[in-house]
């Protein structure tokens, strides 16, 4: 006592917990020297004020299990097979076509072709069974698979990724391998008595649609899914998804409206007993010309009968040619219109948005020639116009600004899409802010080297990826009308000028030589690039004016943006811009040059 005493005054704890000591060594059965052996640790927990389920919890995650357990993942990461391996990836893809294959023919066979799609066809027998190894290879493939957790981590613990998967999945998967199909042809009359026992039955090879589980997450990592969303517009995969499901919908309904009928009718000779089949053939009468849906063979008949009545119940249409006939059929026909019209709602809702998308420039352009058109209707008359006008300016002609102003807005939405005169970088391209800085760059030099390519000291010659990056991002993007004029150097300030679409005419005031130098612009020339480096106040400083002969598209790179990436990039002014600057004080001005 009297030790313990002296170590926890050592330690400079409160009484409480000192008590707290010399009650539980009291009341240890252990001798004293058996108590100091373990004293020390004793005092620590107590003085430290944790519980014994932290102290247990910590005392299992010693540094030796971790080792041990990082020892074991590195041993058998030879065995994990990752997601990004070729092979794996091409038995995605096939099992992805197998399941397919089986969620279109599977309800087929068992709706309309019945039990005796099975005696009558060996080779679907056989093809059934194949399909089984395959679902039984492929679980066995999932024993070796890494997973996600939920902090987006991948376990590649061949234990934990086994425990894991006999779990949660071990049970569905093992009901999608039983050959159903084989049982059925080898037990045959022994458990079939009747046509309508058969087709209950084989309701158990429904079983091996829980395959469908894995589909979604299969569609999404397969590299033909993944490229068609990547090359394509986001509308176009929504309409090809939306088309596709409403289809399968469609199968699905049919077949189970035939398997109905099958089991209403004890079989496939439809004259047995009262069913929507025999109505349809009674009311239609069974002309030479109407489908004849009665045995085994007539099997297609039979489906296009059931998908049309499928079609017209979930889009809502209703012939009523095609109508239940018993008290079950009408139970079963309201529960699938009530599935019908959610669904139905659900593919309205989402092919209307696919429509908006297509509409969506033809919108915008409707909504700002309506905008357009009511400031032309707020303009005064031609007679309002005051007189003077013409001794500061040209005279306006009201007519002609009311015709040029639609006339823009209409060739701006058939030749760009714009809906704007200037747009900066981020205007014209907005999911670059969305993305890392890495990919920012990269982008930006893309579209824009072959034009920085034409000015030698901006040209990927002289400056890297993310120095041109960093002009692109201050350069702006102008839609201008055909017929007007615009002035470099006081429309938007000193810069170059390069014609991406359109064609224009130059006219440049050389100073030095006191005359006029008219050029004719064509995509892919520029204008300032050796008088944007001269300094302000400079007497050929004076802007050049462009009249556009077309609706153009100008890329203007301001002259802030130029300056500050020579001076980040001496070798490039040394290498070309001072001889540019030269040229320029010289009054050897730019010249037309085309890509």
């Amino acid at each position: 006592g009297k030790e313990l005493d002296k170590e926890v005054n050592h330690q400079s704890e409160p009484s409480s917990i000192r008590n707290q000591v010399f009650a539980k060594t009291y009341d240890d059965d252990s001798s004293l020297g058996d108590v100091k052996a373990t004293d020390d640790m004793k005092i620590t927990n107590m003085c430290n004020k944790k519980s014994y389920a932290d102290w247990k919890k910590e005392k299992s995650h010693k540094p030796g299990s971790t080792a041990i357990a990082s020892e074991r993942v590195v041993k058998n990461i030879d065995k994990v097979i990752f997601p990004h391996q070729k092979w794996i990836k091409r038995w995605d893809s096939f099992m992805v076509t197998v399941i397919c294959f089986q969620m279109v023919f599977l309800p087929y066979q068992i709706g309309v072709q019945g039990i005796e799609m099975i005696f009558h066809h060996i080779w679907w027998t056989i093809l059934s069974t194949l399909i089984c190894l395959v679902y039984s290879v492929d679980s066995i493939f999932y024993l070796r698979r890494p997973y996600l957790k939920g902090d987006g981590k991948w376990v590649t613990d061949l234990r934990a990724i086994r425990k894991n998967y006999l779990r949660k999945m071990f049970i569905p998967d093992l009901l999608t391998f039983i050959p159903y199909d084989l049982i059925y042809y080898l037990a045959n009359d022994q458990i079939i008595s009747t046509s309508t026992d058969a087709s209950i039955i084989l309701l158990f090879s429904l079983l091996k649609l829980l395959r469908l589980i894995r589909l979604r997450r299969l569609l999404e990592t397969s590299d033909i899914i993944v490229n068609f969303r990547m090359e394509h517009k986001s509308k176009w995969y929504r309409l090809v998804k939306y088309t596709f499901v409403l289809m399968l919908l469609s199968h699905f309904v049919a077949c189970f409206w035939c398997w109905v009928a099958y089991v209403e009718n004890d079989g496939l000779d439809f004259g047995k007993s009262l069913n929507w089949i025999s109505g349809w053939v009674a009311s239609s009468g069974g002309g030479d010309c109407s489908p004849k849906p009665y045995g085994f063979d007539d099997h297609l008949d039979r489906y296009v009968l059931a998908l049309f009545w499928a079609i017209q119940t979930i889009t809502s249409i209703g012939y009523g040619n095609i109508a239940p006939q018993t008290a079950t059929e009408w139970w079963i026909a309201c529960f699938l219109q009530l599935i019908a019209g959610v669904s139905w709602a659900y593919f309205l809702g989402g092919l209307i948005k696919v429509a908006a998308g297509f509409n969506e420039r033809e919108e915008v352009f409707g909504a700002r020639l309506d905008d357009a058109n009511d400031l032309i209707n707020s303009f005064p008359d031609s007679g309002e116009v005051d007189e003077s006008d013409h001794l500061h300016d040209h005279l306006i002609d009201v007519k002609d600004v009311a015709r040029c102003i639609p006339q823009y807005i209409y060739r701006q939405y058939r030749e760009s899409g714009g809906t704007s005169y200037v747009l900066n970088f981020d205007e014209c391209y907005p999911v670059m802010k969305t993305l890392p800085p890495t990919f920012q760059a990269q982008a930006s030099v893309l579209l824009f080297r072959k034009y920085f390519d034409l000015i030698p000291y901006l040209s990927s010659y002289y400056l890297g990826t993310l120095a041109q990056s960093e002009v692109v991002k201050q350069c702006s993007i102008m839609e201008i009308a055909a017929g007007e004029v615009i002035e470099a150097g006081r429309d938007l300030g000193r810069g170059i000028y390069i014609i991406q679409t359109g064609s224009a005419m130059s006219r440049l005031w050389a100073e030095s030589k006191c005359k006029w130098s008219l050029s004719i612009l064509v995509p892919g020339s520029m204008v300032g690039m050796g008088r944007v480096l001269l300094e302000d106040g400079h007497d050929d400083v004076k802007g050049t004016r462009m009249l556009f002969l077309t609706f153009s598209r100008v890329l203007f790179i301001p002259r802030a943006a130029v300056v500050t990436a020579l001076e980040k990039n001496p070798e490039a002014w040394k290498g070309s811009g001072r001889w540019n600057y030269a040229r320029a004080v010289l009054g050897k001005y730019d010249t037309v040059q085309a890509y």
